[in-house]
């Protein structure tokens, strides 16, 4: 059959099914990415602002952004988009030197609750957004209706880009995606000696499929080693909703780890993955911190202290929390949504990494946990790609940096959360690493 015919008819069964699924008023509402992945028209304003004193600081500065759901559309990382919020050419243009990209296999859509005494919660059963998108980007089928195949065809695109990055003729940035503290290190130094180069790391945002059914220890292990496999290195149990692994922070049930959840977390910490926690419900977060020795992420996410408006407390870090999260070495990575800091653009991610330090400051945590340093703990984590409105897109990282410089904080603090936190948890947790390379290769 001409390939043409074969387009045609993923093209009709796209469309059939997305009628099925709810017809083109939720196409147009949830699926169009122009309109899921937008800014708020600041760039232009906040970018022209930036002094060249700080362009030169902010170009010597090693970023590093922890949340990205890039993978879930259909655009090429390696071409300049005119939408959404990331591709190779504008993280050169922001200095952005390595990305956390995310493979999202479930986005339920919100729906109300049956019990109303139960305060805004999002069910497994929800109609998948995410399995919508697939079919009508006409994804192979095999990945229409099945996570794990949907989640190896989002990794696939990572790995075409970072080949086709190094093939003869093109002449944008090479993507080199990081499987181990040695890659890690490679890319830093790279990057040093002035190649044209940017990282990759590849996550899960909800492991929905691991653990299903009942699953014993060896068969959830053994799910948790295929993604590994796969190149997977930051693992995030939960995405919006309850599944075999554990309770979320939007989910109905306010339970913690499950048997699965606990026997997948040990093996994910044990393989070298960092064990992301930004969609965990508070008691998951709980559990995952008595249960792993090494430190952990919450990789995009805001706070409730100050969260008001179009914020969502709920999903959001209590002060307890973020404490909790820094005691046990870990990272937060401040979001960039309305939803998760405010409706006030940059000032509003600056209010989350203050409320973090202020948190960590609290004189009682401070006398048992003497010499904590609070700008340790902070990481970016912007969510870009996740059918949100930031105030920026990749290419305008400039500005923010600027902004947090603005904002009081020294050089030395700048550095750590811009990039330099996340590249010491990294080049500590990844295979093959330590806390001696992280001391060198993170300086």
């Amino acid at each position: 059959m001409p390939q043409r015919w074969i387009s045609l008819l993923r093209l009709l069964a796209a469309a059939l099914l997305a009628v099925a699924l709810g017809g083109c008023t939720l196409v147009a509402d949830y699926v169009i990415e122009p309109g899921q992945n937008s800014t708020t028209g600041q760039q232009p304003a906040l970018l022209a602002a930036v002094p060249p004193t700080h362009l030169a600081l902010h170009r010597s500065l090693f970023v590093a952004d922890l949340h990205a759901d890039t993978l879930l559309w259909d655009r090429d990382l390696l071409e300049a988009g005119d939408h959404g919020h990331i591709d190779l050419p504008r993280m050169q243009q922001g200095g952005l030197g390595l990305q956390v990209f995310t493979l999202v296999t479930d986005t339920p859509r919100e729906t109300p609750n049956a019990d109303p005494a139960v305060d805004h919660c999002i069910y497994a059963t929800s109609r998948n957004l995410a399995a919508l998108l697939t079919v009508l980007e006409t994804r192979p089928p095999r990945a229409w209706f099945n996570l794990r195949a949907r989640a190896y065809d989002q990794a696939g695109k990572l790995l075409d880009a970072e080949r086709r990055s190094r093939a003869p003729g093109y002449q944008g940035p090479e993507l080199m995606v990081v499987r181990s503290a040695a890659d890690l290190a490679r890319l830093l130094a790279r990057r040093a000696a002035g190649e044209n180069v940017v990282g990759g790391v590849l996550g899960v945002e909800g492991a929905h499929w691991v653990g299903q059914g009942d699953a014993d220890e060896a068969t959830t292990r053994a799910q948790v080693q295929e993604l590994f496999d796969l190149g997977v290195r930051v693992f995030a149990p939960t995405h919006r909703f309850d599944n075999a692994l554990g309770g979320a922070s939007e989910g109905c049930s306010g339970r913690g780890l499950t048997s699965q959840g606990r026997w997948a977390l040990l093996e994910a910490e044990r393989l070298g993955m960092v064990v992301d926690l930004a969609h965990a419900s508070s008691a998951t977060l709980r559990d995952a911190v008595a249960l792993l020795a090494q430190p952990i992420i919450v990789s995009h996410t805001g706070v409730q202290e100050g969260c008001e408006g179009v914020c969502y407390r709920p999903r959001n870090l209590s002060d307890d929390e973020i404490r909790l999260v820094a005691a046990k070495g870990g990272l937060i990575g401040a979001g960039y949504w309305p939803e998760a800091v405010g409706p006030n653009g940059v000032q509003d991610i600056l209010r989350v990494m203050r409320q973090v330090a202020r948190a960590l400051q609290q004189p009682a945590f401070k006398a048992t946990h003497p010499g904590l340093d609070p700008h340790a703990h902070l990481a970016l984590g912007s969510d870009f790609d996740g059918a949100v409105e930031t105030p920026i897109d990749v290419a305008g990282l400039p500005a923010l940096t600027w902004a947090m410089a603005q904002g009081g904080m020294t050089e030395t603090q700048l550095r750590q959360a811009a990039g330099g936190n996340a590249c010491r948890l990294l080049a500590q947790r990844l295979p093959g690493g330590s806390a001696a390379l992280a001391g060198t290769a993170c300086k």
